[in-house]
C-alpha cells in the first residue's frame, strides 16, 4: 500500500510583512485625521451660531452694552456702525460699560451688534442682528465745595447749566449757567444743598447721586438809598437795594418795627411805602433802616434820616 503524506503548510497561517504593517499604520492614521477633521468641523459648525441682539441700558447712571452669554466661545466682539466707519471692541465678558469703550461719540447714532470670538481663526460666530442706538450717557455728579460767601464746584463736561436744589422749609430750584453760585442767592439759615449738572441735548442725562451740603448761611443787610417823607398824607417812601420785610422807623428818637407796608420793584431796585397816620404824632426827626426778625438776617448799619 502506498503512504500518502499530508502536506499541512498550507494550514499555516501567513506570516505577516513589514510592509504590511506599513500600510495598515498609515490608514489607522488617516482614519484619526479623518475623525479629528470632522470634529474639528463639527465644532465650527458649533461655532457659527449666530447670537441674539445685543441690550442696551442703564443702571445707576452707568450704560450698558450685554450680549447673550455663550462659553463654547473666547468672547465677544461688540461692533458700532455710524454708516461711515465701524468700531469694534473686544471683551471676554459678555457685559460692557459703555463708558470703557473710549472711542464711541456720545450723541452719535450707531447700529450695534456682536458676534462671539472662537480661539480658532475664522471661527467666529456671524454678527447678530443690529439694533438702533443714539449713544448717550449721564453727566458726572458735580463735585461742591464751600467758599467764603458761595459754593462752588468744576465744570462737568457736557453740562449745559446746574440746577442747585435747596432745602429750607420746602424745596427750591435755581438754575445756574457758571459753575458757583453766591450766598446771596440763597434763603439765610440753615440749608441743604445739592447740584445737578443738566444739559441741553437729551444723549447728555443729568447727574445722578449728587452730594449734599448742609450749612448756615448768614446775611446782612444793605443800607437804604433813599428816604422821604410827605407831611400832606404822611407816607413814608423808602428805596433800597435788596427787598426786606421788616423796616426800622425811628421817630424823634422813638423806635417802631414795621410789618404793614407795600413794596414794588424787583432785581436790586425796590420802593417801600408806609402810611404813619396811625404813629406819626408831631415828629421833627424820621429815619428808617432795614430789619429782620430771622435771627441769620442782620443789619449792622444806622438809621438814614429824612433832610
Amino acid at each position: 500500500m502506498e503512504e500518502i503524506k499530508q502536506d499541512n503548510s498550507l494550514a499555516k497561517p501567513p506570516k505577516t510583512t513589514k510592509k504590511q504593517m506599513i500600510v495598515v499604520g498609515v490608514f489607522a492614521v488617516s482614519v484619526l485625521l479623518v475623525i479629528i477633521a470632522l470634529i474639528v468641523v463639527i465644532s465650527l459648525n458649533v461655532n457659527k451660531t449666530k447670537p441674539s441682539s445685543v441690550k442696551i441700558f442703564d443702571s445707576n447712571g452707568q450704560v450698558y452694552c450685554q450680549a447673550e452669554a455663550n462659553d463654547n466661545f473666547l468672547g465677544y466682539r461688540f461692533k458700532f456702525d455710524d454708516g461711515k466707519n465701524a468700531l469694534t471692541y473686544d471683551s471676554k465678558d459678555s457685559l460692557v460699560a459703555i463708558d470703557d469703550i473710549q472711542s464711541l461719540v456720545i450723541g452719535v447714532n450707531y447700529k450695534v451688534s456682536v458676534c462671539y470670538l472662537a480661539e480658532m481663526e475664522g471661527g467666529n460666530s456671524e454678527y447678530s442682528k443690529s439694533i438702533d442706538w443714539l449713544a448717550y450717557s449721564y453727566l458726572k455728579s458735580p463735585v461742591i465745595v464751600q467758599a467764603e460767601d458761595k459754593i462752588d464746584w468744576d465744570d462737568v463736561e457736557g453740562a449745559d447749566y446746574y440746577n442747585v436744589y435747596y432745602t429750607f422749609n420746602k424745596l427750591e430750584v435755581i438754575r445756574c449757567t457758571a459753575s458757583e453760585i453766591a450766598f446771596d442767592k440763597l434763603p439765610a439759615g440753615n440749608v441743604e444743598i445739592s447740584v445737578v449738572a443738566m444739559s441741553n441735548y437729551n444723549y447728555y442725562k443729568p447727574s445722578l447721586n449728587p452730594a449734599q451740603l448742609n450749612l448756615i448761611i448768614y446775611k446782612e443787610l444793605k443800607s437804604f438809598s433813599t428816604i422821604n417823607y410827605n407831611s400832606s398824607n404822611n407816607v413814608l417812601t423808602i428805596r433800597g437795594m435788596e427787598r426786606v420785610e421788616l423796616i426800622e422807623i425811628s421817630l424823634d428818637g422813638q423806635s417802631y418795627f414795621v410789618k404793614d407796608f407795600s413794596v414794588q420793584g424787583s432785581g436790586g431796585a425796590y420802593t417801600y411805602t408806609i402810611n404813619l397816620s396811625a404813629v406819626i404824632g408831631h415828629a421833627t426827626s424820621i429815619g428808617a433802616r432795614p430789619a429782620s426778625d430771622n435771627a441769620y438776617i442782620s443789619y449792622k448799619g444806622e438809621f438814614i434820616f429824612v433832610n
